[in-house]
């Protein structure tokens, strides 16, 4: 895709579902996809935003939806086949 700076000024926690962001901690990291419509815009400043979700949140939604148990999933949700990053 060509570079639109349009498209890439709002790379922001508040850009609602399918956000794509990065946080570090001492003990490690994980990557993470903003699921609330809303955004999180408290997170801005705090953990980096690099994309968002083009194709495939359907997949995602279907991952929100599985049953928990408190704040793990009750079944194992497993990426086998992510293509081309």
């Amino acid at each position: 895709e060509e570079f639109n700076e349009t498209r890439h000024t709002f790379l922001s926690h508040k850009g609602g579902r399918g956000v794509l962001a990065w946080a570090e901690y001492p003990i490690g990291s994980q990557f993470y996809i903003i699921l609330d419509p809303g955004g999180l815009a408290y997170l801005d400043g705090n953990h980096v935003v690099f994309g968002t979700v083009l194709a495939g949140l359907d997949v995602v939604e279907k991952m929100e939806g599985t049953s928990r148990n408190g704040e793990k999933p009750s079944a194992q949700i497993k990426i086998v086949d992510s293509g081309v990053l």
